[in-house]
């Protein structure tokens, strides 16, 4: 396997894919009362693979105990928390996910790895 290969989009049809709905960010405008709010895009049906990360990590990560996290491998490339920049979001079996920070292997292999957090 070389860099382009797109491993996951090999590793997806051996494994299978979950579906989730992606609220990708188009904008932030102000409100009436003159806070900034995030605008999203209708959701788009997106597949992957969502994988809890183990708890005996949050630690070792930086991660608030009290929350739950995914990674999420997706062939999409995905926006994460930047300056002035809102996130993505998720939707996968019921709960809303807020992307945290990505990995970004689409340059060189095709695929994303967003760690998100759950938020509902």
């Amino acid at each position: 396997m070389i860099p382009g290969s797109n491993l996951l989009r090999q590793a997806l049809r051996v494994i299978g894919r979950q579906p989730a709905q992606w609220y990708y960010v188009t904008g932030r405008t102000n409100n009436a009362i003159g806070l900034l709010v995030t605008t999203f895009a209708d959701p788009v049906t997106v597949y992957g693979s969502f994988q809890p990360i183990p708890r005996i990590l949050f630690q070792q990560m930086g991660l608030d105990l009290n929350k739950d996290y995914v990674t999420f491998y997706v062939l999409n490339l995905v926006q994460d928390i930047a300056r002035d920049k809102a996130p993505d979001e998720f939707v996968f079996m019921g709960s809303r996910y807020r992307v945290m920070s990505a990995s970004d292997w689409n340059l060189v292999d095709g695929w994303n790895n967003p760690l998100a957090v759950r938020i509902s």
